[in-house]
């Protein structure tokens, strides 16, 4: 990844897209940098996938390299709907997050719930405006979301895209 870049990394269901987040993160934290990591994982799964990959999850976690922040789950659905409501609030929180730990490096798995988002533009501009004060305060990030499994859903991928580096997508193996 390039410094104070942001990537979208899309990949269909079990894909191993959250295991690729940990591993990079992993290494960011083994260079010396603070990786926060938006999660709606709880941490001990976070803990179990690490050891998967042969990564020291808590280790990272007590040394503050790796800091997990579980996220939300939304509870009220048209609230995201709302001007100003849900995916700005994160985005805005997730600013305000990156001001307290000052981190390199931002993990944030996932943004799928956030598909359903009928108002393109105001996603598309709050987006936007969190990825490029991130990367204008030397952070790299990577943010997740699973392949768009309709035409609008799509539209909203294709329009993250627009905002970021670059796509790094996971495909299922077909054998």
């Amino acid at each position: 990844f390039y410094k104070s870049s942001s990537y979208l990394l899309v990949g269909v269901k079990k894909s191993g897209k959250s295991l690729l987040a940990l591993q990079t993160a992993a290494e960011s934290a083994v260079r010396g940098e603070i990786c926060l990591f938006f999660t709606a994982m709880r941490p001990r799964d976070i803990i179990l996938m690490g050891a998967s990959i042969n990564v020291n999850v808590e280790e990272l976690l007590q040394k503050g390299l790796i800091v997990l922040i579980r996220l939300a789950p939304y509870t009220d659905p048209n609230e995201q709907f709302k001007e100003g409501g849900y995916f700005d609030r994160y985005m805005s929180d997730m600013i305000n997050l990156v001001n307290q730990y000052y981190p390199q490096f931002i993990v944030y798995d996932e943004l799928t719930h956030f598909l359903g988002f009928d108002k393109i533009v105001q996603m598309e501009r709050a987006f936007k405006s969190a990825v490029e004060y991130i990367e204008d305060s030397g952070i790299t990030s990577l943010f997740i979301v699973r392949e768009p499994a309709s035409p609008p859903a799509e539209k909203i991928v294709s329009s993250l895209n627009d905002c970021v580096t670059g796509k790094i997508v996971l495909s299922e193996n077909v054998v």
